[in-house]
C-alpha cells in the first residue's frame, strides 16, 4: 500500500491559528455539555421520585445493544 504523504505544515502561522480556533470550539462545546449534565442531574430527583426515566435513559432502552447515539 502507498504511504500518503501529507502536505501540511504543522508549524505554520495558518495550522496554528485553526488550532487554537478548533481548541477553544472544543472547550466551549464541553462547557455547554456540562452545563447540560449538570442540570439533568438536579432534576434526577424529581423524575426517580415519580418512578420515571430520565430522557436518555429512555433513549438507551430503545436502542440496539452496542448501537451508538449522539444526542
Amino acid at each position: 500500500m502507498p504511504v500518503i504523504d501529507s502536505q501540511i505544515d504543522t508549524q505554520g502561522e495558518a495550522f496554528q491559528a485553526n488550532r487554537e480556533s478548533m481548541l477553544g470550539q472544543v472547550e466551549a462545546f464541553r462547557a455547554a455539555e456540562r452545563l447540560v449534565i449538570d442540570k439533568a442531574e438536579e432534576v434526577r430527583g424529581k423524575f426517580d421520585k415519580r418512578g420515571q426515566l430520565m430522557p436518555w435513559e429512555r433513549v438507551t432502552r430503545l436502542l440496539d445493544p452496542g448501537t451508538e447515539f449522539l444526542e
